[in-house]
């Protein structure tokens, strides 16, 4: 005999008692999907996607999307891109919103791409911006009061 279920999916009570629920595991979104789904809400094609993202192909992001990926080469660039979380983006952890590259302006692999020398030179150009913005403020250097 089959059994009978409600509109809410629960198998149907005959017995009088109130109704239990079945537990249901969801399954965690891969990689590939959490791609998809924020490309899509950002009304991107691939093409978009890849256009924005350095080095990936498009039959490569096909494959990320399309497969049960754990990783990928591209995935903080990827995240840059969607401006998402690298951290939530990877592994599903954490807030899909949090950035984690304070720079809305400057392209991460950009960064990541200097050598050390080079980011020396840059953090020592923006310790010396910040001086100026505190100064401007009228607060002492390095201190947040």
């Amino acid at each position: 005999m089959l059994s009978e279920y409600n509109s809410c999916g629960l198998q149907a009570n005959t017995c009088g008692l109130p109704c239990t629920t079945r537990v249901v595991k969801l399954a965690r979104m891969a990689l590939g999907a959490r791609i998809k789904e924020v490309r899509e809400g950002l009304g991107w094609g691939q093409t978009d996607l890849c256009d924005r993202v350095p080095g990936l192909t498009q039959q490569s992001l096909s494959n990320l999307e399309n497969r049960d990926s754990k990783t990928s080469e591209f995935g903080i660039r990827i995240a840059d891109a969607l401006g998402v979380s690298v951290r939530w983006l990877l592994d599903g952890q954490g807030d899909r919103a949090d950035r984690d590259w304070p720079f809305a302006k400057v392209e991460r692999h950009r960064w990541d791409d200097c050598s050390q020398n080079d980011k020396g030179y840059v953090e020592s150009a923006m310790n010396i911006a910040l001086k100026e913005c505190e100064a401007l403020r009228g607060k002492p250097n390095g201190t947040d009061g």
